[in-house]
């Protein structure tokens, strides 16, 4: 009998760690999910702040890409928002889409410059922990500015490599 009441109690402690786990992971989804969509909108909310930088970078409806660790992935976009069949999106907010796992073509990454979207958008991509710092909304920044200016000034739209031996030329030096 104190066999059979020893195995009942291990059960229900088994059932109630299990219980526990399971919504500890929903808890920290949410978290996850929370805290890229704070970030998000922060971003979102400086609009102005940011396209103030340089005439025509950042515009108002600026599509970039926040991802929680290399994990979850939220997108802001004023147009459509790219459909994965193996990861479903869902709107957290207007233009604001939420992706459970990371999106096809980012890797292991701290940043991505033009990442493309559907209709014809490029997006930057930041890959932040802790909720998002300042400087990892300096380094979203930085990069869309990389993306832009090569964009905006290179004719060709390719990038332009520069041998090394170029850089000793005295005439290079002052670059």
């Amino acid at each position: 009998m104190q066999r059979l009441m020893m195995q009942f109690a291990l059960s229900l402690m088994t059932l109630w760690l299990t219980q526990t786990a399971v919504a500890t992971e929903a808890e920290t989804a949410a978290t996850a999910k929370q805290e890229l969509l704070s970030f998000a909108q922060q971003i979102h909310k400086s609009n102005a702040t940011f396209s103030a930088i340089w005439p025509g970078f950042w515009p108002d409806q600026q599509a970039f890409i926040v991802v929680n660790e290399g994990q979850q992935s939220l997108i802001y976009t004023a147009a459509t928002a790219p459909v994965y069949a193996d990861n479903p999106s869902e709107a957290l907010a207007e233009h604001f889409y939420y992706y459970s796992n990371l999106l096809h073509g980012l890797d292991d990454f701290k940043y991505e410059i033009d990442f493309a979207l559907p209709d014809d958008q490029l997006a930057t991509a930041i890959n932040i922990s802790n909720g998002g710092t300042s400087e990892d909304v300096s380094t979203l920044l930085h990069e869309a500015f990389h993306g832009y200016q090569r964009r905006a000034f290179n004719e060709d739209d390719a990038v332009t490599f520069l041998p090394p031996e170029t850089l000793a030329a005295d005439e290079s030096r002052a670059l």
